[in-house]
């Protein structure tokens, strides 16, 4: 808003007509209603002072009227509300005719505060409240008051009312600047879908926040003609429109396909350097190969491989598992790994985290080592960590991850060691 109420602000007003149905269009009883202000329709009339004006002579007056209010509950019965408390309209130009900013002069009849309907000596006290827009050609007027006690509509004050004053009530007066020739039409818009929602309506209140429905509007038109226009004040920036916004369409997920590996035996795959009866396995794109126990369990992907020791029926002990897999981060370890981060890295069932450092076929590598129990007791352990792909160590050609678990309710040292074992061989292919 380019100016607000000392006390109320317009929300005043746009809450009492919230987001309910605001009725509007033409009354039975629109004609020559002005007149005689019946107390049957309520009607907002805009006016220029001059229908027609010179450019540049002057401002050019257009004047917003309440020519008629629905008559509503006895003046005299203290628990009703009668009269305007506020109102809001949302007035529309030609901008190549008119304007109204940079600082707009929109004055609100100082004579609403005097009126004073039940004769009590107190009035409402109302400010003036706007919003321009030169660039469309839009602005936003209106008026809200305080009077009474706030909240107890049986203690608001009564509003003006055409019809106890017995003529129509001139609201505010709008001085537009002309800034070129030609006939501009002077509207009042009942609705317009461009503005927040309850800044998108023209309507009148009474005291107790009820809406006066239906509405009657009637415009008009000012012309400009002759004269030396005067150069157009500037209008407020806008952002110039970018091209519309094309949003990423996700591609179908592709599932990922799991097949049982039969690995060949070590030698086969050219790993003389693995222990006797072992088999050996290497990823589809030849970015890393290990070796474990024939016995072993093996199933894999395109990215990962899954291996692990077999159980005996009812075994729930001395069981090792191990996933392999590439990934362009390092996962939900913290990389590299060392006596600080690995302290934060909690595992499933770990309750604690040390830095260690594990031998490989390619070196020695700082991985975390995490120790915990199952929900059944059971200690459980893991060794993580992560290799990066590329021969500068840099995350450009992402990362061979490793996690290998192992329990034992007997000998948790010894089922560590074999799982080093295993580890010993894994190779990663750098690129």
């Amino acid at each position: 808003m380019s100016r607000s109420a000392p006390i109320l602000s317009i929300g005043f007003l746009l809450i009492a007509l919230g987001a309910g149905a605001c009725v509007f269009g033409a009354s039975e009883e629109q004609d020559d209603v002005a007149s005689q202000a019946k107390g049957k329709a309520n009607v907002l009339r805009v006016e220029p002072k001059n229908a027609e004006i010179v450019c540049g002579s002057d401002t050019a007056e257009v004047q917003l009227y309440l020519d008629d209010l629905e008559q509503r509950a006895s003046v005299l019965d203290p628990n009703e509300t009668r009269g305007i408390a506020g109102f809001q309209v949302i007035l529309r130009y030609d901008p190549a005719i008119l304007r109204l900013g940079p600082e707009p002069r929109i004055e609100l009849n100082g004579s609403l505060d005097s009126f004073d309907v039940d004769a009590d000596g107190v009035t409402r006290s109302f400010f003036a409240v706007d919003d321009v827009d030169d660039y469309l050609g839009r602005a936003l007027i209106g008026a809200v008051s305080v009077g009474g006690e706030l909240g107890s509509p049986s203690k608001q004050e009564e509003g003006p009312d055409p019809v106890a004053n017995g003529a129509p009530i001139l609201l505010m007066t709008v001085h537009f600047q002309t800034i070129g020739h030609g006939s501009s039409a002077i509207t009042i818009t009942e609705h317009d879908e461009e503005l927040p929602l309850n800044l998108d309506r023209s309507g009148i209140i009474d005291p107790g926040g009820e809406m006066y429905e239906p509405l009657t509007l009637q415009n008009s038109a000012l012309l400009v003609k002759g004269g030396a226009c005067p150069e157009a004040p500037p209008i407020t920036p806008r952002p110039t429109p970018g091209p519309t916004a094309t949003y990423p369409v996700e591609p179908t997920a592709t599932p990922i396909v799991w097949n049982t590996v039969v690995a060949p035996p070590a030698p086969d795959a050219g790993r003389l350097d693995c222990p006797e009866g072992w088999v050996a396995f290497s990823d589809e794109q030849e970015r890393y190969s290990i070796c474990f126990p024939g016995d072993f369990g093996a199933s894999a992907s395109s990215l990962a491989l899954n291996a692990a020791a077999p159980r005996s029926a009812g075994q729930t002990d001395n069981l090792i598992s191990l996933a392999i897999s590439w990934d362009p981060s390092p996962g939900t370890i913290y990389y590299p790994p060392n006596d600080e981060n690995c302290k934060e890295y909690q595992g499933s069932g770990h309750l604690s985290a040390t830095f260690v450092t594990v031998a490989l076929g390619g070196g020695d590598i700082g991985a975390c080592l995490s120790e915990g129990r199952l929900e059944d007791g059971m200690p459980i352990a893991s060794i993580q960590s992560a290799i990066p792909l590329a021969k500068d160590g840099s995350p450009s050609e992402g990362y061979v991850r490793f996690d290998i678990n192992f329990t034992s309710s007997t000998d948790l040292v010894e089922k560590q060691r074999q799982a080093e074992d295993i580890l010993r061989t894994l190779i990663v292919n750098k690129r």
